[in-house]
């Protein structure tokens, strides 16, 4: 009782400031404050004008009001509290999902819901609300936008709540997903469905309608990404197709595009060559084409969830023309020659050498074998990366070791090592740019670094299963035997923590022992040469565009799948430039 009473003394007292009067007012007892379903069951009755005028003004009082609505589903099934914390809202779900529903049942009813929230509610939430109570209204909107998004309507206040989440401070949005990864499958899926569909929808309009939802759908992707980062982090994890957006390729053959195809299509090209009116247009045309997918591509790939494998690839492909379109016309070939011209005998040497003199990493490489005749129209390249996989396997200085899994990672002994490891990842992002597999096979962690995740206990048994089965043995035993062991808080003599060596593993400290082991193991380490790796495959790859990858894609991109048919998902790209040969050459 005292919780109840203290949320509708609330309740009373925000709308009472809100409207100017005061807690004395006659009114205030006529007044429903919080919801029940004796309230919720006389709003979607049949009803006179009248009665209906009354019952707009009781919506508006109760959700216009975050203390008002926040105190309407409490869960009053265990203490007096409602079980308030940082892990659970206090908040019964099912209470706020019956409640939409039935207002679904009388269309005015919700529609009025729909308006109070969206034009007096959201625009009043606070950035700084006060403890988890100050957050349950981020909850409960879903449930609304659950049933609008039904009805195929609601686009404008999805909106307008996903402006409103990514507004909180940056503590309180972290409390928000602390509270959205403790939600049952059901209340977390309909967050993510919620937007998720208005995201589909702004996509289907721009791609259809030629509106443009830029704006829009940074939003509504931004809350998206955020929830697909807390789903990684959720005990339980819903599918991540439950995030992919199936109308990402519609984009890139848009009725915009198709548009200015048929424009381009229909100028009349004036044979004499006296006119320049077909160049001019043709031209502005494709700048037109091109901006339109510049910016879809922008807005894609820093959103990365949305997108499913295929969709991702068509994004990379279009990445790779577009690199291609800006740099590689005559002039800038001229200046920026990508060709290596080896010798099968000495491959590796005659590469480093070359690379070394290279400045300009814009463009494609070419590769020429000496002695033969082949022009490299992808084939050569494809020939002289799986060559060079097995030479650097096998190049000195040592750079890379092969460890019982038979996966190569980079080595700790980096003595007499000059560049290596720059132009080992240089031809890694190389490979990856020409699109080229590399004959070599390192394990997810690399590509986790690559992507700036953390690597853990489960990569290191991909790499190095012997020592990773003794940390697992580590973490699974009871004391007495992990005091057996005798271990300290060194690896291979070096300290895991200052004095480790003085520092007994127990019960206590295991788990702090295995990780500070595994990031020993596959970070500091290697911290160096991972350093100059990275850089250098930054260079060799001059777009940043496969970060939308998960390391498991992007490992595959490298390295090769047997069982993905990538020559499939090349069929599916979307080819842009056309027009851009025939155009682009005659100017």
């Amino acid at each position: 009782m005292e919780s109840r009473w203290i949320s509708l003394c609330l309740c009373q007292y925000s709308y009472h400031r809100e409207s100017g009067k005061g807690l004395n007012d006659s009114h205030l007892g006529k007044v429903n404050r919080t919801l029940d379903d004796d309230i919720i069951n006389r709003w979607i009755s049949e009803c006179d004008s009248k009665s209906w005028k009354k019952i707009q003004k009781e919506i508006t009082k109760t959700f216009s009001s975050v203390s008002c609505l926040n105190g309407s589903f409490l869960d009053k099934s265990c203490d007096k509290h409602y079980q308030t914390s940082l892990k659970h809202s206090g908040l019964d779900l099912s209470l706020v999902r019956m409640a939409f529903q039935k207002f679904a049942e009388k269309d005015k009813v919700l529609a009025e819901v729909e308006e109070v929230i969206h034009r007096i509610l959201l625009p009043s939430l606070s950035k700084d609300p006060i403890g988890v109570e100050g957050l349950r209204v981020y909850l409960i909107i879903p449930e609304l936008l659950r049933v609008l998004l039904k009805q195929q309507r609601g686009m404008d206040i999805t909106e307008a709540f996903s402006a409103a989440v990514l507004r909180l401070n940056p503590d309180k949005l972290q409390v928000l997903e602390g509270l959205w990864s403790t939600l049952s499958d059901s209340f977390f899926r309909t967050v993510v469905k919620a937007f998720r569909s208005a995201s589909a929808e702004y996509l289907q309009q721009m791609a259809v309608k030629r509106c443009d939802h830029g704006k829009s759908l940074k939003k509504t992707f931004g809350v998206l990404q955020r929830l697909y980062d807390v789903n990684s982090k959720r005990r339980r994890r819903i599918t991540v197709d439950t995030f992919h957006i199936n109308q990402i390729s519609s984009l890139f053959q848009s009725k915009l595009v198709q548009d200015l195809n048929s424009e381009l299509e229909d100028l009349e090209w004036d044979l004499s060559g006296e006119d320049d009116t077909y160049w001019i247009e043709s031209e502005m045309i494709l700048s037109k084409i091109i901006c339109y997918k510049d910016n879809i591509l922008c807005l894609l790939k820093d959103y990365p969830c949305i997108l499913d494998t295929e969709a991702k690839y068509t994004v990379w492909m279009y990445t790779f023309d577009q690199i291609k379109y800006y740099h590689e016309d005559s002039e800038y070939d001229g200046f920026c020659d990508q060709t290596l011209k080896v010798d099968r005998e000495t491959l590796l040497e005659d590469t480093f050498q070359q690379l070394r003199k290279m400045s300009c990493h814009m463009v494609a490489l070419k590769v020429k074998f000496q002695a033969e005749n082949g022009v490299d129209e992808g084939g050569v390249s494809l020939e002289f990366f799986s060559l060079l996989g097995r030479e650097l396997l096998t190049m000195e200085p040592k750079t890379l070791e092969v460890y019982e899994s038979g996966l190569a990672w980079l080595t700790t002994d980096d003595g007499g090592i000059t560049d290596e490891f720059y132009f080992l990842g240089l031809l890694c992002g190389k490979a990856l740019f020409n699109q080229c597999v590399l004959n070599l096979c390192f394990p997810l962690a690399l590509f986790k670094k690559l992507l700036g995740l953390t690597t853990t206990l489960d990569d290191l048994k991909e790499l190095s299963p012997t020592e990773a089965s003794c940390l697992q043995y580590v973490l699974d035993e009871d004391g007495e035997v992990i005091e057996a062991l005798d271990l300290v808080f060194m690896d291979k003599g070096q300290e895991l923590i200052p004095n480790g060596e003085e520092v007994p593993v127990t019960m206590v400290n295991r788990k702090k022992y295995v990780d500070l082991f595994v990031d020993m193991k596959l970070n500091k380490s290697v911290q160096s040469q991972f350093a100059d790796f990275e850089k250098g495959f930054h260079k060799g790859c001059p777009t940043q565009a496969w970060r939308m990858f998960l390391p498991e894609e992007l490992m595959t991109l490298l390295q090769g799948d047997d069982n993905y048919e990538w020559d499939k998902l090349r069929e599916v790209k979307f080819y842009l430039f056309r027009y851009v040969t025939r155009v682009h050459n005659s100017l």
